[in-house]
């Protein structure tokens, strides 16, 4: 067994262990019209691949678990934002009540 960061070559892997999870842990208890599958498809995983860091976990030679990091960052910050969406910070908020 070993871990270690993953590359494009196992993009096809990693696309299998996230689908199968996703199913395996979500479609009995998210509705049927809710629930994805896949949830990736490969053109998503190669995106993700450019956006985020890859380690995946091997067994006999296999990938049998996967896991992502996002680098701290612009990205992070754009994340947190597209999240939150618009908003006023609390200094702008503050001087159109008191104008």
């Amino acid at each position: 067994m070993s871990i270690r960061k993953a590359d494009l070559e196992d993009a096809t892997e990693v696309l299998s262990v996230i689908n199968k999870s996703n199913v395996e842990a979500y479609r009995k208890i998210i509705p049927p019209q809710y629930f994805k599958e896949p949830l990736f498809t490969y053109e998503d995983i190669l995106k993700k691949f450019e956006e985020m860091n890859f380690y995946v976990y091997e067994l006999e030679g296999k990938v049998v678990g996967v896991a992502a990091l996002e680098p701290k960052g612009e990205l992070l910050k754009e994340r947190i934002e597209e999240a939150q969406g618009p908003r006023e910070t609390l200094k702008e908020a503050t001087f159109k009540v008191n104008n």
